[in-house]
């Protein structure tokens, strides 16, 4: 195996899609390829990062949040623009 076709399994082979000869092949080659190993490990570090993040977000209460303020942003625009608003005009 050569390092860009090793390169190319990083996510299968961490998603758990490797099996068998193509498995065993591809950690034969981190075992010894240094540059290859360096780069994996920094794959999945990146991949830590990234899940880390992604919790920290929590996109349920960000999507709500964002919904919320578009709908009083619409309310807000409606009543500014609306003819028959009672609101004053700044």
């Amino acid at each position: 195996m050569n390092c860009a076709r090793c390169e190319e399994l990083f996510s299968p082979y961490y998603d758990g899609e490797l099996e068998g000869a193509q498995a065993s092949e591809f950690m034969e080659h981190l075992r010894s390829c240094a540059r290859c190993k360096e780069e994996f490990a920094r794959f999945t570090e990146s991949l830590a990062a990234l899940r880390s993040i992604a919790g920290e977000l929590k996109a349920p209460q960000v999507a709500r949040s964002v919904r919320q303020t578009l709908s009083a942003g619409r309310k807000d625009r409606a009543a500014r623009w609306h003819p028959l608003s009672t609101r004053k005009r700044k």
